[in-house]
């Protein structure tokens, strides 16, 4: 149940109408007091000219009158108060005091006036002038009834921020007048001053006098306050249902809307809905069943019927916290981030709620949606000072500084943000990616290795499957730029065990064991290539080269004479050199007049012209190994779920005579891999 909120002004008070009060207003000052009179002689007697210079509305001193008589009757001053001119009747009232002073009736009359502006202290104070120089029964009354209405005026005036004050003025009007309005008061007074069990007895005799719902809402809040379930309970099934339903505190309903919450926590929306549905019949105002179906239907995404029924909620208390809370969430999901600051400063204005995170956040969020990045950097980093361990904001500043092309900055909040939450996938994957942009691959290792062990869901594993790929393809060709070729070797063949038949991966493990001498290996992929692409002329001249390496001359001159169908003059000139390097003089000659024949054409048709086709001799596969080559990705240190171990390296065969250094071959283009890849 929400606690009360600071007491609003009382019904106006009955105050003595002698005069009606008037609809205009204008301030004075209480006839001030009079001097009092030196005993010894010790001052000056002061004319009365002077007297009257200084205040010509004194009309209490006990000076000798001022000659002559006013214009002004008191007749006069009362047609001008029940007139309601106060201020005409201020002016007579003071003119008749000039000339007789101590006129009872010019002084009432003032002290009426200011009765009719509600100033009850100025009319206390100069009826106590004359208070005791009469015993008219009329002043005596209007007397008391001004010192009662003073005080209970006080008493609201300090309800609600000094209530102490209040309950002090509200018993002293008490003695006066034992009235339902300051019963009323003491019951907020107390209520305010955390007297709860002091404040119960007021509350009842003020519901037993009106029976209003304010005043039952009232005693309600009283019990509820001091802790007494039981009288609430009690006395709650005591009231109208017309009460009933439009009080916050109702116990049945409460129950419900419990079971309602705890149904949206368990995702449990039909179920509350269901229930919602049944609350609605039997309390069809209830601003709280409204609130829970939009809160079900948040829940559900139903956005569009969510604030239909926040509206309603609104539409009666345009403050209600819940309810603009909500709509503001509604638009970030929406991403209206203007709507949302728009509501959120609503919000602020009329909540002690701090939402100084949530509105930079939206804030945040707006600014990226505009493109602004660098604003949007130095709110975040404003952000952070305030919360040095949200890891979301280390992450966005990581992202924008990516795509600002500053990768010491991205790798600094990436590497923070992996810090504060090292088992997060994402924050892993975002690393990673741009530790492989700028090929720190030792670093790359270490974080590889903490997936150890790591629980994933099969999109996880897609994604870090695809990060391997990329990984190896990177770390292989930048071996082979680097003519390393032994690790180019090792990661092409940790490619391959992830995507087999990878056509990147195989050539390049082809050219990468071809220079690192394993010429068995080399000839192994180059098979598997050709047996997919049996025309490919530059695998057969690397083919060849693996056989003269091999001093295997019968297969070489079978590959090279293979690879002389192609037009590339290029790799023509290559094999002729090949051919003339192991003494095939006549078959480099046969070459070179190919190579003229074909220049010839070239310049005579304006286009090339296919030579004539040789012969393509079968691709035979290698003598050693018949099978696969085995798996070297343990010397390379990575840990990978991907990779399952397999059969041994092939023998080595004997090695072969040095021949002379052959040509290096033209490294393979990259092949460009699917974005989209598939667990094996």
């Amino acid at each position: 149940v929400q606690k009360q909120n600071p007491v609003p002004q009382p019904e106006p008070v009955q105050k003595p109408n002698p005069v009606p009060k008037p609809a205009l207003v204008q301030k004075s000052n209480p006839i001030p007091k009079t001097e009092k009179k030196e005993d010894k002689g010790k001052l000056k007697k002061k004319t009365r000219k002077n007297l009257l210079l200084k205040n010509p509305h004194n009309g209490l001193k006990k000076e000798k009158k001022q000659k002559g008589t006013s214009k002004y009757t008191i007749n006069q001053g009362y047609k001008a108060l029940n007139d309601k001119k106060l201020t005409e009747a201020k002016k007579i009232f003071a003119d008749i005091l000039k000339y007789d002073p101590d006129n009872i009736d010019a002084v009432f009359g003032y002290a009426l006036v200011f009765i009719n502006e509600g100033d009850w202290t100025k009319a206390y104070i100069t009826l106590g002038k004359i208070i005791d120089k009469t015993d008219r029964e009329d002043i005596h009354k209007t007397y008391t009834a001004v010192k009662y209405n003073m005080y209970l005026k006080k008493g609201w005036q300090n309800v609600a921020k000094h209530p102490d004050k209040s309950v002090e003025y509200f018993l002293k009007a008490s003695k006066i007048k034992n009235s339902s309005d300051i019963a009323e008061g003491l019951a907020y007074a107390y209520g305010n001053n955390k007297e709860y069990k002091k404040a119960i007895p007021y509350a009842r005799k003020v519901y037993k006098n009106k029976k209003d719902f304010k005043s039952a809402k009232l005693l309600l809040q009283t019990y509820l306050n001091a802790k007494e379930e039981k009288k609430a309970r009690e006395f709650f099934e005591t009231l109208d249902p017309v009460f009933q339903s439009s009080l916050d505190y109702n116990p049945k309903r409460d129950e419900m809307l419990a079971k309602v919450e705890k149904l949206i926590n368990e995702q449990e929306y039909h179920k509350a809905k269901s229930l919602l549905k049944e609350l609605y019949l039997m309390y069809p105002t209830n601003m709280k069943v409204m609130l829970y179906f939009a809160k079900v239907y948040q829940a559900t995404k139903k956005y569009k019927k969510a604030l239909e029924y926040y509206k309603i909620v609104l539409e009666k208390d345009k403050t209600n916290t819940e309810a603009l809370l909500g709509v503001a969430k509604i638009y970030i999901a929406l991403k209206k981030y203007q709507d949302a600051l728009d509501t959120l400063s609503i919000l602020k204005d009329n909540s002690s709620l701090n939402l100084d995170k949530l509105i930079n956040e939206t804030k945040l969020k707006l600014l990226l949606e505009n493109k602004k990045k660098k604003e949007a950097i130095e709110l975040a980093k404003e952000m952070i000072k305030d919360d040095p361990t949200n890891v979301e904001l280390y992450v966005i500043l990581g992202d924008l500084n990516v795509e600002l092309k500053r990768p010491r900055d991205a790798y600094f909040y990436y590497g923070r943000a992996f810090q504060l939450k090292p088992d997060d996938f994402d924050i892993r994957m975002k690393l990673l990616r741009l530790l492989l942009e700028q090929d720190f691959f030792d670093q790359i290792q270490n974080i590889l290795e903490k997936f150890r062990g790591f629980q994933m869901t099969e999109k996880q594993k897609k994604e870090l499957k695809k990060f391997y790929l990329d990984f190896y393809r990177k770390y292989t060709a930048t071996s082979l730029e680097e003519k390393d070729y032994k690790y180019a070797l090792k990661a092409a063949k940790a490619g391959l065990q992830i995507k087999p038949g990878d056509g990147f991966f195989t050539e390049s493990a082809a050219w990468a064991a071809l220079n690192a001498k394993k010429y068995n290996e080399a000839i192994y992929y180059f098979s598997q290539i050709l047996a997919k692409n049996p025309k490919n002329y530059t695998i057969m001249y690397g083919m060849g080269l693996a056989y003269v390496n091999l001093k295997r001359m019968d297969k070489a001159k079978e590959y090279f004479k293979a690879a002389e169908s192609t037009n590339d003059i290029d790799l023509l000139y290559k094999i002729a050199g090949i051919y003339k390097d192991i003494g095939m003089k006549k078959d480099s000659y046969r070459v070179i007049k190919l190579i003229e024949e074909l220049g010839k054409r070239s310049i005579g048709n304006n286009a090339p012209t296919q030579a004539e086709p040789q012969p393509e001799p079968e691709p035979a596969p290698p003598p050693q190994p018949q099978s696969k080559p085995g798996s070297d990705t343990d010397s390379m240190n990575i840990y990978n779920p991907f990779i399952v171990s397999s059969s041994a390296p092939p023998p080595k065969p004997a090695p072969p005579p040095k021949p002379k250094p052959a040509p290096k071959p033209a490294e393979p283009e990259q092949i460009e891999i699917k974005k989209k890849s598939f667990w094996f």
